[in-house]
């Protein structure tokens, strides 16, 4: 029943970032592309592990930020996201242990990577002010 209304908000949110930028006038961008890929890594079970490939398209919205242009708080959550996606980057059973490795799969910690960056690239849509955050020439 919880994972029925998490989806359900999933799918309103993505529903809405359309309608955002069907009402700007903003053709495709990069953080709505990800954030369908993203939704549909989440809304299916299995592409939690298994289609890892992927992600990587997904982060590039959250590593073109400029750090220089972000104010102190909002850099800190943006070091600890850093470290985390590059811990989840490196985990595997041969460096961190199989049962480290088997917690983590255990936790769904990579769910929670995935709907953070789900969050994050809806809030690039959403926010006038998050265009700022990356440099000259980059349309995200």
């Amino acid at each position: 029943m919880v994972i029925t209304i998490i989806q359900m908000c999933l799918l309103i949110i993505l529903i809405f970032n359309g309608f955002i930028m069907y009402k700007r006038k903003v053709p495709w961008s990069l953080s709505y592309l990800a954030s369908i890929i993203l939704f549909t890594h989440l809304y299916s079970g299995i592409s939690w592990t298994a289609h890892l490939v992927t992600i990587t398209f997904c982060i590039l919205p959250f590593l073109l930020v400029e750090i220089k242009r972000m104010k102190p708080g909002p850099r800190v959550f943006y070091y600890i996201g850093f470290i985390f996606l590059l811990f989840l980057a490196i985990e595997g059973s041969y460096l961190v242990g199989e049962n480290a490795s088997l917690l983590l799969r255990y936790y769904d910690i990579i769910s929670y990577m995935l709907m953070g960056l789900f969050l994050f690239n809806s809030w690039v849509v959403w926010s006038r002010r998050s265009k700022d955050l990356y440099p000259e020439g980059v349309l995200i």
